[in-house]
């Protein structure tokens, strides 16, 4: 697992770094987003280097951001992680995930519900 941060906007880039920029849904300057590492993403982080920055964080980092900065998608809206309900009401059932805690685990691990997890999160800022 990566966390990947744009660190510059997507205007007057080339047309296939736009578009791993897009599918990585980095689509503004300090935009971060964690990915699993494999040898596809590998060489899309390759593609787009000039343009991101990523790196390798520890699980404590990963906590701070989903609980500070981690914004869920619930209904198509941007809701602000203050409580666990929202994390808890969309992935309790299938994927056993109830709070920041468990989210932040999923993710560090690259656990088998990794992408929903990921998923569930907008972009971080």
């Amino acid at each position: 697992m990566t966390l990947v941060i744009c660190i510059c906007g997507i205007n007057k880039v080339a047309p296939k770094v736009r578009k791993v920029l897009l599918w990585f849904r980095l689509r503004h300057i300090n935009n971060g987003l964690f990915i699993e590492l494999n040898k596809t993403t590998i060489n899309m982080l390759r593609i787009a280097e000039p343009y991101i920055s990523w790196g390798y964080p520890d699980l404590k980092s990963v906590r701070e951001l989903i609980h500070k900065r981690g914004i869920v998608k619930h209904n198509h809206q941007r809701v602000p992680n203050t409580d666990n309900f929202v994390i808890e009401r969309k992935l309790r059932k299938a994927h056993y995930i109830q709070c920041d805690d468990y989210l932040a685990h999923e993710i560090f691990t690259v656990g088998l519900h990794f992408k929903k997890a990921s998923n569930l999160l907008w972009p971080l800022r």
